[in-house]
């Protein structure tokens, strides 16, 4: 049986939501000189969302407190760990999301 088949499902949605928007992009980008020099605005609304929904399915993994069947369940070592994964994740799509890293704008 495969670790994947094993995690809680909160925490493969998370998973899924906090990669997609690493495909997927809704995003505004407005770039314009003048005389107080260049300004820059991006936002990927893909990767706001993602991230949010990654962040939240995570919280609801790492406070749940069974994985399910503890027979065929992973070890919480293993849970938390890939938990805090999508969080972090989570935290990243946010943070593109709003143009502070890896956007045009950087």
């Amino acid at each position: 049986m495969s670790l994947w088949s094993q995690l809680p499902g909160s925490l493969k949605f998370g998973a899924v939501a906090g990669l997609l928007p690493f495909i997927v992009n809704v995003s505004t980008y407005n770039r314009s000189s003048g005389p107080g020099g260049v300004t820059c605005s991006y936002m990927d609304f893909a990767a706001l969302i993602g991230g949010g929904v990654a962040i939240l399915a995570a919280g609801a993994a790492l406070m749940s407190s069974s994985g399910g069947d503890t027979e065929v369940s992973p070890s919480p070592a293993i849970r938390y760990g890939l938990g805090l994964a999508v969080l972090a994740l989570g935290v990243v799509q946010i943070l593109r999301g709003l143009g502070i890293i890896m956007g045009p704008c950087n």
